[in-house]
């Protein structure tokens, strides 16, 4: 029994095989980046459920339910969006999951899967624990949804630190060149990698920035550069002090 993940954001992907993992469901999850990706692979196979983000770098993935009718679809987003919701509430073949700050959502997929293969979920997700040191991250939502194993989440972090930069360049560019479409891509995929540091005040920042990108009527007094000056610092700050916990765990 197979099931599709679509989601062209990297961090996301992670989380969701790493958490999927501690079942050993990972490996009955087939992970697609783009929605062309997954097209190719919906002609060729058929799945028990296809979960897919909803506004991917190539498309929108509700297109998915007219070229598929018969596939059953959970779409996942952070944005409740009235005329979204009305079109998947409307399908049979399709549901809603909230991609919420505290990662729940990763409950509600693997519970999904556990369904669909038939068997329930007995597991216990551990407490957050709430480290006593103040700092700008907040890695107790992460801890959690991976039972506190530290390796793990280690992992994660160094990802975190690794592409940040390289994702955070993309946005300068695209504030630089008014790409709305660009800054508003690139702070949705942002979103999941910030929420999952529980790097607030960024992921604040990130969530403001999309959407002034997603108005038709714009807000003349959004200023994106200096938004994004904000960004960069706080997530200088926050990489430097992982980069000491990182350290701290070696």
């Amino acid at each position: 029994m197979q099931f599709l993940y679509i989601e062209d954001d990297e961090f996301d992907r992670l989380a969701v095989y790493r958490y999927l993992g501690k079942w050993d469901l990972q490996n009955c999850v087939i992970f697609k980046n783009t929605l062309s990706e997954a097209i190719d692979q919906l002609k060729e196979n058929k799945y028990q459920v296809i979960f897919s983000d909803l506004q991917l770098t190539d498309g929108n993935a509700l297109s998915l339910l007219t070229k598929f009718p018969k596939q059953k679809f959970i779409f996942i987003s952070g944005i409740e969006d009235r005329e979204v919701l009305e079109i998947i509430h409307a399908n049979k073949n399709a549901q809603f999951i909230k991609k919420d700050f505290d990662l729940s959502y990763l409950l509600l997929i693997k519970n999904e899967i556990l369904k669909a293969k038939g068997k329930e979920d007995i597991s216990k997700i551990s407490k957050p624990t709430n480290p006593n040191i103040k700092t700008d991250y907040d890695l107790s939502n992460l801890r959690r949804s991976f039972n506190n194993n530290e390796k793990l989440v280690m992992e994660v972090v160094k990802e975190f630190i690794k592409h940040i930069p390289i994702k955070l360049k993309a946005l300068d560019n695209a504030i630089g060149q008014k790409n709305e479409t660009g800054i508003k891509n690139i702070t949705h995929q942002l979103k999941t990698s910030f929420s999952l540091m529980g790097l607030k005040k960024c992921y604040s920042i990130l969530v403001a920035m999309e959407d002034q990108a997603s108005q038709t009527k714009k807000n003349e007094a959004f200023d994106f550069p200096k938004q994004f000056k904000n960004l960069s610092t706080l997530t200088s700050n926050g990489i430097v002090q992982l980069e000491n916990l990182l350290e701290a765990n070696d």
